[in-house]
């Protein structure tokens, strides 16, 4: 079962088929993403530090979800980018993904548009991040002419601006 599978439940039926069949499985999807990143020189090369992809415009996509022991993994490939979170479920109901050296908890929001994810707490190389410091993330996952659709919007508190914004979609059913 996966991670969002376990902290979704019953709740995951509700879901538009799109997001169902991408949470309820393991396995690998393709579509196209755009990526938008900051224009800020340090910042971006906190990105790379990250494992985030650099800017791309429709670019090809593929996606795979993977049972590793107690978590999942996430690969994302862009091009020849490749970035790998692992996610899981903590004993709160918490979804925590670890994406190079950063954790994020995250409590998960479903109803029949969609998923949504509020982050609760952010940490960098295993030190908690004050929410003054912390980014502020919004994420949309949805159903669009039956493809599921993703937008994850990363912006940095001290400046205001976004840092990254990735949107996309990708064939699931």
């Amino acid at each position: 079962m996966t991670a969002y599978a376990n902290l979704l439940g019953t709740q995951l039926s509700e879901l538009p088929p799109a997001c169902q069949a991408l949470h309820r499985n393991y396995g690998s999807w393709a579509g196209t993403i755009t990526v938008e990143t900051t224009r800020a020189p340090v910042l971006r090369t906190l990105l790379r530090l990250s494992g985030l992809p650099k800017a791309v415009q429709n670019a090809p996509f593929r996606f795979t979800s993977e049972r590793d022991k107690d978590h999942d993994i996430w690969t994302r490939q862009i091009g020849d980018h490749i970035t790998v979170s692992r996610l899981w479920a903590d004993d709160s109901g918490q979804l925590c993904e670890q994406l190079g050296p950063m954790r994020a908890t995250s409590q998960v929001q479903a109803n029949a548009t969609g998923i949504q994810l509020k982050i609760q707490r952010m940490w960098l190389l295993r030190l908690p991040l004050p929410a003054w410091l912390a980014p502020k993330v919004s994420t949309r996952e949805s159903q669009v002419d039956g493809q599921y659709h993703f937008d994850v919007m990363i912006r940095v508190p001290i400046t205001g601006g976004p840092l990254v914004r990735y949107h996309g979609h990708i064939e699931t059913l």
